[in-house]
């Protein structure tokens, strides 16, 4: 079983969310960043779930990969070429933009488990790592 996690967007900076209450379609957080518990209402594109896989990597902040949540940029190692990650038709991917116009889109488990992925960004506070 995974973990369910999410972060969200809040005033431009994403953080971790320790608490959700939904109500009539909007969300209301509480980060972890914010000692008094003050909710946060935010839209439901403001909120990152976490897919439950981890990257490649493996530094000293990240001993075991680092989490891979929705909107997250990541390199594959097959192609060299950075994907996005999406939930789609009830499952997570890595989606990206051709250059003939077309989308293409990619199982995030089927690239994880071969260990082709490492996050780099993601698209809120990196969008220029999406030209790569």
């Amino acid at each position: 079983m995974r973990d369910i996690k999410f972060k969200a967007i809040v005033n431009g900076e994403i953080v971790n969310v320790v608490r959700i209450t939904f109500a009539r379609k909007v969300a209301y957080i509480v980060s972890d960043k914010d000692e008094h518990g003050h909710e946060f209402q935010i839209n439901k594109e403001e909120l990152l779930q976490y897919t439950g896989l981890k990257d490649k990597k493996r530094t000293k902040e990240y001993p075991e990969g680092q989490e891979i949540y929705e909107g997250d940029l990541c390199k594959v190692s097959t192609n060299n070429k950075t994907w996005v990650v999406v939930f789609r038709a009830a499952e997570y991917g890595i989606s990206r933009n051709c250059s003939d116009g077309a989308t293409s889109h990619a199982s995030l488990f089927g690239h994880n488990h071969s260990g082709g992925l490492e996050v780099i960004g993601n698209i809120y506070e990196n969008p220029e790592l999406m030209e790569q």
